[in-house]
Parts: C-alpha cells; structure tokens; sequence
C-alpha cells in the first residue's frame, strides 16, 4: 500500500497531528521494510519531527526489537543528537522504556554514555533512577572501557579490548596461585593469612570493576578451566617429579610423566 501511495504522488514529509512524518511512524511501530523504503525514496535517516524527535529516537523509545533500530545504525544515523525539548539523545530515551535490546546496540556503536540531557542527567543517572541493575551494569561497563573517571594510564588500558579480554583470562592464574601460596605458607598466624587472603579479595576487586566487561561470561569460564588444569600440571610436575626420575632414564621418567597428564 505504501509503494501504491508513493506511486501516486503521496507525499511521504508530510506531518500528523502529532509534528510526526512518515518515518517517524513507520520507526515508532517497528515497520522496518517500510522505513528502508522510505529512506531509499530519499528521506533523511536524521530527520526530526516537530518535537525535535528523529527515526532512531523513536525506535528506541517505542521498538524492543533489534530492527529498525539496527536498520537505522546502518544507514550511519546520528547517535548524538538530542531531541528540541528535553535534549534527550536516544540513548536517553531507550534507557527511559528500558528498551534493553537498542542499548545494547547503542553501545556497541559508540553511543556517548555521558551525554547530558536539558536536566543534566546521562543515561546512567536516568538508570540509577529507574534501578535497573542490568541498565546500570552496561552503562557502567562502557564507561569504565571509555576509561572514564580512572588515571590517564587506566584510561589507555580499559579502552584495550585485548587487554581486558587477557586480564579477565589471567585472574584466575592469579588467584589460585595466590591461594595456595598463602595456604602454604610457614605461618602460625592465621590472623596474618587472613589478612593476605583479603588483599587478594582487594585484587580481585580492583581488577573486576577496573578491566571485567559484558564478555566476562565466556572468558572467566575459560579462564578458570585454563589455569586449574595449568597448576594442576605444576603440581605434579614439582611434587612428583623426583619421584618419576627415581624410575629410570631421563627419557623414560619424561615419558612415564607424560603418560600420567593423560
């Protein structure tokens, strides 16, 4: 129907009551082939309604879906730009639905966190406000990897994915060693252990909310499967390796330690 119209001479910038164009309407109610048509017919991925409001503000205020919101970042929409009354960019507005989907995409193209509406408030403010743990814990995560709020040098090393990503898969080296060093050690004072064991704690801390990102689910799990099976195989090889070579030859002490990381 809409292709007839067009066909027609419809006019597709005309304005409802509302201040909305087309595009706008076809944004709000998720109707992404039509708002694809729209913008190859010509029309402006940016263009604002009568309340300053454009495609992509619509869609993450009214559309929890992936599309049209995904369609528009194609099309290089702007992700900065406010609408005319509250200054709100669309980031703003897909935290104010809790539209979850788009935010994630919004982040993932560099949407600004910091961005500040006509009140002041960012995004991360208007979720603290809703207490949305998941908004919050996003939010948070794509400040820390801007590096935001930390020493220049923290700054360069939280905006390195790969660093992040090593230091994720590191900790658990890190840890379990710490843990077995401090449990054997040749201490009679458990006070002292214990305060050991909380500066590890500290650590651990400090290295989750300064390098953990959203991948932390894939790579601690790797992590940890690494590192056990890693000092697992130390410890054979430290505890039991005078024991292999009372077996024989150097050869055959190597292969009967081979055999038994079997």
């Amino acid at each position: 129907m809409v292709v007839q119209l067009l066909k027609y001479g419809a006019d597709p910038a005309l304005i409802d009551g509302e201040g909305c164009s087309c595009i706008h309407l076809a944004a709000q109610f998720g109707h992404t082939s039509i708002v694809a048509y729209f913008i190859a017919k010509g029309q402006d991925v940016d263009m604002m309604d009568q309340n300053g409001m454009t495609p992509l503000m619509w869609a993450a205020y009214r559309t929890h879906s992936v599309d049209p919101t995904r369609l528009l970042l194609t099309f290089n929409v702007s992700v900065s730009l406010g609408d005319k009354y509250h200054k709100n960019t669309a980031l703003h507005w897909a935290v104010l639905a809790g539209n979850t989907t788009v935010i994630s995409l919004l982040l993932d193209t560099g949407a600004n966190v910091d961005a500040q509406n006509i009140k002041g408030e960012t995004p991360l403010d208007l979720a603290k406000q809703r207490k949305n743990v998941w908004m919050i814990n996003h939010l948070q995560e794509a400040r820390q990897a801007k590096g935001y709020d930390s020493p220049s040098y923290l700054k360069r090393l939280k905006a390195d994915k790969d660093f992040r990503q090593k230091v994720m898969l590191g900790t658990p080296f890190l840890v379990i060693w710490l843990v077995g060093f401090i449990a054997d050690l040749d201490l009679d004072s458990w006070l002292i252990k214990g305060l050991m064991y909380a500066a590890v704690w500290v650590i651990v801390q400090f290295l989750s909310k300064s390098f953990f990102d959203h991948s932390m689910h894939s790579a601690l799990p790797l992590g940890i499967y690494l590192a056990t099976k890693f000092w697992m195989y130390i410890t054979w090889f430290f505890w039991f390796w005078n024991d292999i070579l009372s077996v024989g030859s150097p050869s055959e002490s190597v292969f009967v330690f081979l055999w038994c990381l079997k």
